[in-house]
């Protein structure tokens, strides 16, 4: 993924109209974490869009998700009325500031960029309890970061935790080991190989965090 360098709202096109109206651009904070929303006034050619992000305005922006992997990203084409998008950025920590950049792409690969939009991640207290993030980058090709988010409470002594991934049929092909655990973000790195070291094959799996007598899961995509 490429990064861009600080840029702001326009086209790169001098093509017109541009194949986006858009009609607004908002966030807001969900327990998930930052939810961006934006609404378009009309569309043409509309491939689909990218979200970009940031931690300081001037600073380079990294692709976050796309119309290629994400459905929920993927235009609608040709369309004269309102038509509403929504994504959720799960990646991100209490108390810090984002900058979001959306792009919408046509069916000629032009694209425009819309932003930057700053967000600050702030929520009263973590979580009641523990909550399984979003592997990124996803899909992946090497390694690829789990995030879990704890709150203090859970990290009492006794406790019984386990992080695993396992094919499609529900067999265990990595167990990956769990230690200096804090509370708030915790990231764990699988570089898809099983329980013996050997890479394992491209396509879904799905990994799963057990605490205690709770579980949850989620699937990701390993692409070689």
């Amino acid at each position: 993924m490429t990064p861009f360098s600080k840029w702001t709202l326009g086209s790169i096109t001098t093509d017109n109209p541009l194949p986006v109206q858009l009609a607004s651009f908002t966030s807001r904070i969900v327990p998930e974490g930052i939810q961006l929303n934006w609404t378009t006034a009309s569309e043409i050619n509309n491939l689909g869009f990218e979200i970009w992000r940031a931690e300081l305005p001037d600073s380079s922006y990294q692709l976050v998700s796309d119309y290629t992997y994400n459905e929920a990203l993927r235009g609608a084409g040709n369309q004269n009325q309102e038509t509403n998008y929504s994504y959720v950025d799960e990646q991100v920590q209490n108390g810090k500031s984002y900058y979001y950049i959306l792009v919408d792409v046509d069916f000629n690969n032009n694209k425009t960029r819309h932003g930057p939009l700053e967000v600050r991640y702030d929520v009263p207290s973590l979580a009641n309890t523990f909550r399984l993030g979003q592997n990124y980058p996803n899909p992946f090709n090497g390694y690829t970061k789990i995030p879990i988010f704890l709150n203090s409470s859970d990290l009492l002594d006794g406790s019984q935790m386990s992080l695993k991934v396992y094919d499609v049929l529900g067999r265990e092909i990595r167990n990956l080991p769990i230690n200096q655990l804090t509370p708030g973000a915790n990231e764990f790195l699988w570089d898809g190989t099983d329980n013996l070291g050997n890479p394992v094959a491209s396509g879904q799996y799905i990994y799963r965090f057990d605490f205690d007598e709770m579980s949850q899961s989620r699937r990701l995509i390993l692409v070689r």
